[in-house]
């Protein structure tokens, strides 16, 4: 592989075509800004690398302090951007770049009956006829287990008897 001419033929491609900053950095992002960040990135490393109590609260102090000059900043940029702009148009078209006011509402399709996609969903699902439940029960019945286990049976629940179950779980154990 020549280098050289790999070197000069690179030199000559237009790179803004092949590769272009999609989002650019935030406005309010400024280089105090930045250093704080990475000093908080440092703090972060230096306390999962020695999870002691002073590297916790000196991280969780930079991460607030941060935190709280991104979030002025950004307000500043706002109201500095929204105060300065005459033009209305060009305000909501701001306002709806970061999400506010009106948002385009998602209007179900009339082709789907809500009742039936209510019953679908809180009704139990329920073996229809004996054929597949025997068909079922004689497929488990039939097949090898390493140890002496009961015979499995099907049996229906009553509401009751689901309610008493699901509150009868100890989730804390979970």
């Amino acid at each position: 592989m020549d280098l050289d001419r790999l070197y000069e033929d690179a030199a000559k491609i237009d790179w803004s075509m092949v590769f272009n900053a999609y989002h650019l950095p935030a406005p309010c992002l400024t280089a105090d800004i930045k250093a704080l960040q990475e000093q908080k990135n440092k703090d972060k490393k230096r306390y999962k690398t020695n999870a002691s109590l002073a590297n916790w609260e000196k991280y969780k102090n930079v991460r607030n302090f941060c935190n709280m000059v991104c979030r002025n900043a950004q307000r500043r940029h706002i109201h500095k951007s929204i105060t300065e702009e005459t033009d209305p148009g060009k305000v909501w078209k701001f306002l709806k770049s970061l999400r506010v006011g009106k948002m385009k509402q998602c209007i179900p399709s009339n082709s789907v009956d809500l009742n039936d996609l209510n019953s679908f969903f809180t009704n139990s699902c329920t073996i229809h006829g004996t054929t597949k439940s025997n068909n079922t029960l004689s497929h488990l019945s039939a097949i090898q287990t390493p140890f002496d286990f009961s015979p499995f049976n099907f049996c229906q629940l009553s509401e009751c008897g689901v309610k008493k179950n699901v509150l009868a779980v100890n989730y804390s154990r979970m």
